[in-house]
């Protein structure tokens, strides 16, 4: 692979400052108010949305680009906003839809107090680890989903603090004295308060097992932070036998969730391929994209990740055969339906970077159909 790919926006300036304004305008709390009016399903249910998306976009969207038309920005920078500000906006009902179906047991739902706390990137999306590192210090939150939120973001000096806390019939829940065994399940929540203590009746668990079953379950659950932490506790021959594999799996899992219109937790599994792909050598990339191109490059189609989309296909357009353009013509199309949103210079970059194949596939495609012409 003569490119080597790099797995970090680089964002200009402007670009940063467009999404922090995004951001703000979000975070406003009467937009926050109207989040929490409106009604959220866990996403148990992979054939039906999380929410209302008519809602959605009929009120708290419109509301926001309201606002966001009443500032004083050049009309050329206000256009450009549109497509960040939903972007942006999405972070929010994605991030709370998770949590409300993680922390199975609590009635309540995270409200505007809970909202306020979200811990935003410079990229527009949200920083799980670090509101989750919020949360656990905030007194409204229960102990209970303290102590889920520390063990899920292996926040391990409140782990053991929490767990002392608990209750015992709370205790009971994640851990049953009579059968020890249900450790051995690859969650976090079950097994990590133990290994921390070195309890005495789990010295028959072997941490290697406990550690490989987790990184993979991790990664194919779209937890990033418990990826890493997983990872990082494997030996360096147990990286090199599990990096490659689950990466494969993830993309194979995510493209199944892809049918099924799980759109909520297919977007967490882009980020921790972009991880685990970052952490490979060229060669081990090359071998996802010659096993995968079609389905790689659709990961790359989630925000914030579509500055990176052309950079991988550059490489894979070689690995991608001419029977699958179709294929990934509908997943652009599914993808920027599913957002709402589209940057103008993805469309720049088709017609400057794609094999001239597929640019005929393209036009005749649009000229067909017409998915497209929406956003030119």
């Amino acid at each position: 692979m003569e490119k080597q790919l790099r797995y970090v926006l680089m964002l200009s300036l402007e670009e940063m400052a467009l999404r922090r304004v995004a951001v703000v305008l979000w975070n406003e709390p009467d937009i926050l108010a109207s989040i929490g009016k409106l009604q959220f399903k866990p996403d148990r249910n992979p054939f039906h949305p999380a929410w209302d998306e008519i809602e959605w976009r009929g009120t708290v969207e419109c509301k926001v680009t309201d606002e966001m038309s009443k500032l004083l920005l050049p009309e050329s920078l206000k256009k450009q906003m549109i497509p960040r500000l939903k972007a942006v906006g999405l972070e929010i009902p994605i991030w709370k839809v998770l949590h409300e179906a993680y922390l199975s047991d609590s009635n309540e739902d995270f409200n505007i107090d809970i909202l306020e706390k979200l811990f935003w990137t410079t990229v527009g999306t949200v920083d799980y680890k670090k509101t989750a590192e919020e949360l656990v210090r905030c007194d409204e939150v229960d102990i209970v989903k303290r102590f889920e939120l520390a063990c899920f973001y292996c926040l391990e000096n409140y782990i053991p603090l929490f767990w002392n806390e608990l209750p015992e019939e709370n205790k009971k829940t994640f851990y049953n004295e009579e059968d020890t065994s249900r450790v051995e399940r690859p969650n976090l929540q079950l097994f990590l308060p133990y290994i921390l203590k070195r309890q005495p009746e789990f010295d028959h668990l072997p941490l290697t097992t406990i550690h490989t079953n987790s990184f993979e379950y991790s990664a194919l659950c779209g937890n990033k932070t418990l990826t890493e932490y997983c990872f990082w506790k494997l030996s360096k021959e147990e990286r090199e036998a599990s990096l490659v594999q689950t990466a494969i799996n993830l993309v194979i899992h995510r493209e199944d969730m892809f049918f099924r219109q799980s759109a909520v937790r297919q977007k967490k599994l882009s980020d921790v391929l972009c991880y685990l792909l970052s952490l490979m050598t060229p060669e081990e990339q090359i071998r996802i994209f010659k096993e995968l191109s079609c389905e790689v490059l659709r990961c790359f189609l989630d925000w914030p990740w579509q500055d990176l989309f052309w950079d991988i296909a550059d490489v894979s357009w070689t690995f991608l055969p001419e029977r699958k353009y179709r294929k990934l013509l509908f997943k652009i199309k599914v993808s920027i339906g599913d957002s709402g949103c589209c940057f103008p210079t993805f469309f720049q970059n088709l017609f400057l970077r794609s094999p001239i194949d597929f640019i005929k596939r393209f036009v005749d495609h649009e000229c067909r159909d017409g998915d497209f012409s929406g956003y030119f």
